[in-house]
């Protein structure tokens, strides 16, 4: 993940499931675009967060970067966070476990998942 041009992987399938992974959009033409892309970090801390303040709700589904977003994400920038909702793909070597245990440990408590949307709440927050 990194802040600059990236190679988005468009879907044939439908005009808003591009994803970073060309394994995730099976395009049979493999056709690409280059596009603006931001790390999480960035859009927490810079982008929406310059005073600090904490973010209510994180919601991602980013076609299959979830989990690099959510692994290589700062414990500091994830921390702003009051809850963090995210729909999971399966794509390569990610690993639900990995986040869960990276979720846990940075003090979010899992509430559960629905139609593969995962649901995190920090755990001083009610």
């Amino acid at each position: 993940p990194k802040n600059g041009k990236i190679q988005m992987h468009k879907s044939y399938l439908s005009d808003n499931c591009h994803s970073l992974y060309p394994e995730w959009t099976k395009h049979p033409k493999k056709e690409t675009e280059i596009v603006s892309g931001f790390k999480l970090e960035t859009i927490l801390d810079n982008i929406y967060n310059d005073e600090r303040k904490e973010i209510d709700l994180l919601k991602m589904d980013i076609e299959g970067a979830e989990y690099d977003a959510l692994m290589n994400a700062p414990a500091t920038s994830l921390r702003l966070c009051k809850r963090i909702v995210f729909e999971f793909h399966q794509v390569g070597h990610n690993c639900k476990g990995h986040i869960f245990n990276r979720l846990l440990e940075l003090g979010y408590e899992y509430e559960g998942e629905n139609r593969g949307v995962l649901f995190f709440r920090r755990g001083d927050v009610s």
